[in-house]
């Protein structure tokens, strides 16, 4: 059965569908898309991948129209499609369902770009807040790697409609240390399950690391010794002569930000964990794309807010991405 999903299951960001893509005639529809839906025909005699995704992928940015988001410019750099499957508050969650839809249909590769949206859905959503999400966590990290307690767990859940969520914080806003393991094992696991799913049916995964705007102030009003903004205030403190103290302070804010709508530094390593044990190609745009004029850090020219891409950051993006587009077509 491939590796497990999570055991739980959670209020998604997008509704629920029968089928997130599903064949009408010759095309496929893809049901989760609002805006500029892609046109996908079922049959293709040439590459075509995929990019999976939240609002940074489609739709996040109203100054930039489809044809400009990075998917689109990938497609013109390789000549062949690359199929924009991204949608707003679209998560991990969201596209294992989508993947599994995915593979009764030709694809040369997807690609996977989505994890801010699994810590700020987690936030505005209050998932695994309840005291078995906080005081279980780490008593049920062993357990969730079996097949049979994930499965057992999903129709206990399912019969009773359970979805571990809440309102509990261990401050007075934002993510606690429990739940952020728990975003970032899901997370993990989610990823791992839709490189087996590729695997299994001759397609090859890209994985991309989260590109976000580190030089943004954060969100959490806490201003109190070892917290966000207090981090953030060093850096700034610092950046003019020692930028690369700035660089990992601005880094240790965005980590420490409790408003997590940003992915931390831990969301890039497991995600490139998973690259590596799963054998996806991996792509850490976070390195690739421009960068500050003066801290090692993404150019705040790349983004309109936190996450979302400006028409310059979607083709930093695309740049970043389009050579290993070209290797998972190629075979590599």
């Amino acid at each position: 059965m491939g590796p497990p999903p999570p055991p739980v299951r959670v209020f998604g960001a997008l509704k629920d569908y029968d089928q997130y893509l599903a064949q009408r005639g010759a095309f496929i529809a893809a049901n989760f898309v609002q805006n500029d839906a892609p046109t996908i025909p079922v049959e293709t005699k040439t590459p075509r991948c995929a990019v999976l995704g939240g609002s940074s992928v489609h739709e996040g940015s109203p100054s930039v129209p489809t044809g400009a988001e990075f998917p689109a410019l990938i497609g013109d750099a390789v000549g062949f499609p690359v199929v924009n499957l991204g949608a707003p508050g679209l998560d991990s969650f969201d596209m294992v369902r989508i993947v599994e839809d995915m593979v009764q249909w030709k694809w040369s590769c997807i690609v996977l770009y989505g994890p801010h949206n699994d810590f700020g859905n987690a936030f505005f959503q209050s998932r695994f807040g309840t005291p078995l999400g906080a005081l279980g966590a780490r008593a049920l990290a062993a357990m969730e790697h079996f097949q049979l307690f994930t499965q057992v767990a999903r129709l206990v859940n399912a019969s009773g409609g359970t979805r571990l969520t809440g309102t509990i914080h261990s401050g007075p806003v934002g993510l606690d240390d429990e739940r952020v393991e728990r975003i970032l094992r899901y997370l993990e696991q989610n990823h791992r399950r839709m490189a087996w799913l590729a695997e299994q049916n001759g397609i090859k995964t890209i994985i991309v690391s989260p590109v976000g705007h580190t030089l943004n102030q954060p969100g959490d009003p806490c201003t109190n010794p070892g917290c966000a903004r207090a981090l953030y205030q060093e850096a700034i403190a610092v950046a003019d002569w020692n930028p690369q103290r700035a660089a990992q302070l601005f880094r240790e804010a965005r980590d420490a930000d409790r408003i997590g709508l940003r992915a931390p530094t831990a969301a890039t390593a497991a995600l490139h964990q998973v690259a590596t044990e799963t054998g996806s190609i991996w792509v850490d745009a976070e390195k690739i794309v421009p960068q500050h004029q003066l801290v090692p850090l993404p150019s705040p020219l790349l983004f309109t807010d936190g996450v979302h891409f400006t028409a310059a950051g979607h083709r930093a993006m695309a740049e970043a991405i389009t050579p290993a587009v070209r290797q998972a077509v190629a075979g590599g």
